[in-house]
């Protein structure tokens, strides 16, 4: 499967901070190196891939911190565009 590109109709990298693409682009980039390799095979067999929880804590993943600003919330949340069965994990939910 090819990398995700991403689009940016809205150019809502303009808004970004350089850390915040940073952070975009360091979660991106694991998603698609560990989750997308899992999504598939956990998918079928109708689990979650517990695996990654410990990798998703050392990512600070697995909530929101008081001082994270909206767009940072955002930027993780939309990591999860490959797999909604991973987000609820993230989130809290």
């Amino acid at each position: 499967m090819a990398r995700f590109e991403g689009f940016d109709f809205y150019d809502i990298d303009a808004l970004l901070t350089e850390e915040e693409r940073m952070i975009r682009d360091t979660v991106r980039d694991w998603v698609e190196d560990r989750v997308m390799p899992l999504v598939g095979e956990a998918y079928v067999q109708r689990r979650f891939p517990r695996e990654l929880i410990p990798e998703m804590g050392e990512m600070e993943m697995l909530g929101a911190k008081p001082s994270w600003s909206k767009t940072q919330m955002r930027v993780r949340r939309s990591a999860w565009r490959n797999d909604s069965g991973v987000h609820p994990v993230s989130s809290g939910r």
